[in-house]
């Protein structure tokens, strides 16, 4: 019987360390790897969230585009007309109405030598013009107490609602201020006359509400508005103003078209369905005017500002006294052709609709 043999098994192994070299450079590899892709990934995220909220606001403005267009189209058509829409409210953010948020104010003059301003007084920043019971009567100069007005009377009327005129409403001689029986809201029509009775100036005044959708994310706060017949945005490095309101001109004369909403309510979470009626229409034409100036209180009043003159009068686009304004201002200089109307009159058509809002959770 032969001996076992005892192998030793070291014999087996060699000192070659090229079987170690690969697996330790493998790791690394892959260490490094990792890091540069979780450094991308630290460089790229601020970007991949400004790609998700902007992605989140061009779907929102989609539904607000297509809301913006039904309202436009709806007022256009018969009383008792309904159009359906969605809108989404999000898992952030508000979606609602406010009302009486904007006021917009056509001053316009029956004579050409006549440059009577009519604003709203004591108008500030978010404060509801349903405490606002005062006027303020000026000239373009910003001359408050003219001897010329003594004896002139403002006629006060609210044609869409049942509220009595006021008329014969003095014109104080201190401050050229015209104290209401009733606040700023809804409709309202103004005649300025003087001491014989006679019409000088005029204005009309629109409330509008607001339909809006707020966001808040990594990218910032912004919020889609729908207001007046228009469309606007605060999203950052998008335009304001998506979609102005209508302002046509023509060869004699200017057609406005606002749109009131009557409605309320908001909502945080879901989507929700819109059903807007059209109510009533109210048709507002003044012919043979001078000076068409339109001013608009409201905290996004920047965004739209027209200042509309005839031939025959001096004014430029300059921002009318006692009216403050905030970041960039757009003018539309209409004037209209003298060889179409050498006296330099304009024709003016407003057309207020109003149209009632409802949300309904779907």
């Amino acid at each position: 019987m032969k001996p076992v043999a005892f192998v030793n098994k070291r014999s087996f192994l060699t000192r070659n360390r090229q079987a170690v070299s690969p697996a330790i450079a493998t790791m690394y590899i892959l260490l490094v790897v990792v890091g540069l892709t979780m450094m991308y990934i630290g460089i790229q995220f601020p970007a991949i969230q400004k790609l998700d909220a902007e992605s989140n606001y061009k779907t929102t403005l989609g539904y607000f585009q297509a809301l913006d267009q039904d309202l436009h189209t709806l007022s256009t058509e018969s009383v008792g007309s309904t159009r359906m829409g969605m809108l989404p409210a999000g898992h952030t953010g508000t979606l609602g109405v406010k009302t009486d948020e904007q006021a917009w104010v056509y001053t316009y003059q029956y004579r050409p030598d006549s440059d009577i301003r009519i604003e709203i007084l004591e108008y500030v920043e978010g404060k509801s013009f349903d405490s606002i019971y005062r006027l303020h009567v000026n000239d373009a100069s910003g001359n408050t107490t003219p001897d010329r007005w003594n004896g002139w009377e403002v006629d006060i009327y609210w044609p869409q609602s049942n509220i009595e005129p006021g008329l014969g409403k003095p014109i104080t001689e201190t401050h050229s201020q015209v104290a209401l029986d009733e606040s700023i809201r809804d409709t309202m029509r103004v005649v300025v006359n003087d001491e014989n009775g006679d019409p000088v100036a005029g204005a009309w005044i629109f409330c509008t509400d607001t339909i809006f959708r707020t966001f808040s994310n990594s990218a910032g706060s912004f919020i889609l508005r729908e207001e007046s017949g228009g469309l606007s945005s605060d999203f950052p490095d998008k335009p304001h103003v998506e979609s102005p309101p209508e302002i046509i001109t023509g060869e004699r004369g200017i057609t406005v078209r606002t749109i009131q909403f009557d409605g309320g309510g908001s909502v945080s979470r879901g989507k929700y369905q819109v059903q807007m009626s059209h109510l009533d229409k109210h048709v507002a034409i003044e012919e043979g005017i001078y000076d068409l100036q339109l001013q608009i209180y409201g905290e996004y009043r920047d965004m739209w500002y027209s200042y509309l003159t005839s031939a025959g009068t001096g004014y430029s686009s300059t921002v009318p006294y006692g009216f403050s304004m905030q970041g960039d201002i757009e003018y539309l200089d209409y004037i209209l052709p003298m060889e179409n109307n050498p006296e330099g009159r304009m024709d003016l058509k407003l057309l207020s609709n109003m149209i009632a809002v409802n949300f309904q959770a779907v």
